[in-house]
C-alpha cells in the first residue's frame, strides 16, 4: 500500500481538468494506470454465432485469477462490433486493451493494445497478468516521464518585466521570477498578463535577487502562470 499525495484544500474539478489535459489525446481520455478505476479491458472477437460461447467462456477462463489482483472488464457484449468497442473504451481511457479471436487462442496469444500510443503487441496467454501489471507500471512511468517533459520545455527564468508580460501572453507557460513579496508588485503583472503566483517553494529558488517588478531586494524566486 502507498499513501497518495494530498493537499490541505482537498481534490476539486480543476484537478480532473489538469488531469485530462495534461494525458487525453483527440480519440478521448487517456488515464494513467494508478488512476483508471478500470485498469485492462478483455475483448472476445468472433465472426460466426458458433465461436460466440467458446471465446466468451476463454475470456473467462483467461481472467479467472485475476480478482483482487487487477480492475478490468470482460466486454461481451453481442449486440456491438469489436471496432465499436475498441472506440468506447479509448474514449473512457481504460489503459490496456486485450483482443482475443479464434485465431489467438489457436497460436496461445493475445494482442495486447497501450491507450497512450496505440501500441499493439502479441502476449503469450502463459503469464498474461504478470506481462499486463509489469507494462501497466511502464505505462505509468511513460506517462509521468513525458508530463515532466512536458512541464520543463515550457518553464523558463526571466529576470525582465516587459519580457515576462510578452512570454506569458505568448507562448504562455511558467514562469521563474523574483518577486519582493510586496501585494503591490503581484497585482500590476495580474492586470497586465492575468498572471498570478502558482507557488513560492517551501525548497529550492532561494537565490537572492532583485524584484522583476519594483527591483527591490528579493530572496527567492516564485513560479507565475496563468491560470484557467
Amino acid at each position: 500500500m502507498r499513501h497518495v499525495y494530498a493537499t490541505s484544500w482537498g481534490v476539486s474539478t480543476r484537478l480532473i481538468g489538469a488531469l485530462i489535459m495534461m494525458h487525453s489525446d483527440d480519440n478521448g481520455l487517456v488515464l494513467p494506470p494508478r488512476l483508471a478505476p478500470t485498469k485492462v479491458v478483455v475483448v472476445p472477437i468472433w465472426k460466426e454465432d458458433a465461436e460466440m460461447a467458446a471465446m466468451k467462456q476463454k475470456a473467462a477462463d483467461l481472467t479467472r485469477d485475476w480478482k483482487g489482483r487487477i480492475t478490468f472488464k470482460i466486454d461481451d457484449r453481442d449486440q456491438y462490433r469489436p471496432g465499436y468497442k475498441f472506440n468506447e473504451w479509448e474514449k473512457r481511457g481504460v489503459p490496456i486493451r486485450i483482443e482475443m479471436g479464434p485465431k489467438d487462442v489457436a497460436q496461445n496469444q493475445v494482442i495486447v493494445v497501450r491507450r497512450d500510443t496505440g501500441e499493439k503487441m502479441a502476449v503469450p496467454q502463459e503469464g498474461l497478468l504478470a506481462a499486463v501489471e509489469s507494462l501497466l507500471e511502464r505505462m505509468q512511468k511513460d506517462l509521468y516521464a513525458r508530463a515532466l517533459r512536458n512541464r520543463d520545455a515550457n518553464t523558463f527564468t526571466c529576470d525582465e518585466y516587459k519580457a515576462l508580460i510578452e512570454r506569458l501572453e505568448s507562448p504562455g507557460g511558467f514562469f521563474w521570477v523574483h518577486w519582493c513579496g510586496q501585494a503591490a508588485c503581484e497585482e500590476k503583472f495580474q492586470q497586465d498578463a492575468k498572471a498570478t503566483i502558482r507557488l513560492q517553494p517551501i525548497e529550492g529558488g532561494q537565490a537572492p535577487g532583485a524584484c522583476i517588478v519594483c527591483g527591490a531586494p528579493s530572496a527567492q524566486r516564485v513560479l507565475v502562470a496563468k491560470s484557467y
